[in-house]
């Protein structure tokens, strides 16, 4: 009788090094391994003050196919590279930036940003002071000076001394020049003795800001 020859079944266990790289490369044929999301952010820095209503956010992440959203709102990608712009409001802004790509661990960024005045939101601050330091030149010259004429026309010489001495404190002899010109052209001096109540209740009447208005681009 031929007796067979049994060649023994090589157990698994045998070979650890072969099932661990046998489980990589069904690990990386399957997609369950578990690669990062990477960001790099190229624009704006974390911590930066700017003075505009609106910036750019640029970036590039791997795998170019992610998912972007920026501060909730999706982002497309263009060869990996994304591109968006946000709104800012005064102060200290937080921009989230999520990057997500399915069975792989996200990335997620938050990069502060200070938002200063912009140069408009200055100017106009610039302007409502001078209107301010105009009717509080006004103000100044009529507790200084008691109205003497109920016409319109040139003010009394020591009103115009009193008013553009409190003026000239405050603003340029252009501007306080032309605005005490318009108010002798529209306001008689007596009726600037009963804008005066308003004056003081920090209302500006209609005929000054008219006044200031027209001078401040002459100015």
């Amino acid at each position: 009788m031929t007796h067979e020859r049994y060649r023994p079944v090589v157990s698994i266990r045998a070979r650890p090094l072969r099932v661990a790289g046998l489980a990589i490369l069904l690990l990386g044929a399957s997609g369950c391994g578990r690669e990062e999301v990477r960001l790099s952010i190229a624009k704006p820095r974390d911590g930066q003050s700017v003075r505009t209503s609106k910036l750019n956010v640029r970036g590039t992440v791997t795998p170019a196919d992610a998912e972007i959203r920026v501060n909730e709102r999706p982002v497309r990608l263009r060869d990996g590279a994304f591109h968006t712009t946000v709104r800012l409001h005064r102060g200290r802004n937080r921009i989230n930036i999520v990057a997500k790509s399915p069975k792989r661990t996200s990335d997620i960024r938050d990069i502060i940003v200070k938002r200063l005045r912009t140069r408009a939101e200055s100017a106009a601050i610039r302007r409502r002071r001078a209107e301010q330091r105009a009717a509080a030149a006004t103000r100044a010259a009529l507790r200084r000076t008691a109205p003497s004429s109920s016409a319109r026309g040139r003010y009394p010489a020591s009103f115009r001394r009193s008013f553009m001495a409190a003026c000239q404190a405050n603003s340029n002899a252009a501007f306080c020049g032309c605005t005490l010109t318009s108010l002798e052209s529209h306001v008689a001096l007596q009726d600037l003795e009963r804008l005066q109540a308003q004056l003081f209740t920090g209302a500006l009447p209609r005929p000054l800001v008219a006044a200031a208005t027209a001078c401040r681009s002459r100015a």
